[in-house]
């Protein structure tokens, strides 16, 4: 639905920023940047710094290489936008696929339109709807969960238990994401998913103290911080691991589709012995069906 709703802004972009360029330069630069800051941030799927950032960048890279190179300008455009994105793709093979996938399709994007900003308006409507579908060959490439993601850079930094407890957290929700939740259970485990990333933060921002000086106190909080980062990941593992059984459990007991398919083999099966017995009685000889009456 995300992406659904990522292609159809873009289109919207495409199509209305020649529009708004004839506004004057003020509305223009309004709307480019507006239009880059919102791309960025649905192409992310979470409101962050970081894509706000590289979306008024890539309004500064479309506006300088537009009057120049419309490829060009796509080309900056796109890998601006995703670039928060591409950070959160898993490997290094991935990742660089998933750059290259930017600068061509933003490459082409920007051609595409560049070619029918002056046709009639149903054809240059066509052509944003094309290049949307284009510039969003980029999310093919699958990337790491935001929160996942911040975890596991969180926990690089600290020590092996907490480490370990918070990279499992990072498992955990990398498999859990597509395990479908009750709204209140769904909104109570994003809390704790927050909860958790918080945790780890402040263990991150203890750990430097720790490292300065390592006194009583702080030792204090960096137990009390451990464990309750183990709570949360257990909590967590616990309560997801409950759903998928239940989940499982409920297809398991369902069996409305199996009872139908096995009532529609009993009547087909009764239809073909009626018609096997009427087949019968009409090859018969009349003499025998005389008989018979």
């Amino acid at each position: 639905m995300r992406r659904l709703l990522y292609v159809l802004a873009v289109a919207v972009a495409f199509f209305a920023l020649p529009f708004a360029n004839r506004q004057g330069p003020f509305v223009s630069v309004a709307a480019l940047v507006l239009a880059s800051v919102g791309l960025a941030l649905l192409a992310s799927a979470h409101a962050n710094a970081v894509s706000v950032g590289t979306g008024a960048f890539a309004a500064l890279g479309a506006g300088v290489l537009g009057t120049t190179s419309p490829a060009a300008a796509g080309a900056a455009f796109l890998m601006l936008v995703f670039a928060e994105r591409t950070m959160r793709v898993r490997g290094n093979i991935p990742r660089a696929v998933h750059v290259l996938l930017t600068l061509i399709a933003g490459g082409m994007s920007g051609a595409i339109t560049a070619m029918y900003v002056n046709a009639q308006p149903l054809v240059y409507g066509v052509a944003c709807a094309t290049a949307a579908v284009v510039a969003g060959l980029p999310l093919l490439i699958e990337a790491d969960h935001p929160v996942a993601h911040a975890l596991d850079l969180v926990a690089s930094d600290l020590p092996v238990d907490v480490r370990t407890s918070l990279r499992e957290g990072a498992t955990i929700l990398r498999e859990s994401a597509d395990i479908p939740l009750d709204p209140e259970v769904e909104k109570d485990v994003q809390t704790t998913w927050k909860s958790l990333l918080k945790l780890a933060q402040a263990r991150a921002k203890v750990e430097t103290h720790t490292r300065a000086r390592a006194g009583k106190h702080v030792q204090g909080v960096v137990a009390m911080l451990d464990k309750r980062i183990a709570e949360h990941v257990s909590l967590l593992s616990r309560a997801i691991t409950a759903t998928d059984t239940a989940n499982a459990a409920r297809l398991g007991m369902d069996d409305s589709a199996l009872k139908s398919v096995k009532s529609a083999g009993l009547a087909l099966e009764a239809t073909g012995e009626a018609l096997v017995d009427i087949d019968e009685e009409l090859d018969a000889p009349t003499s025998a069906r005389v008989a018979a009456k």
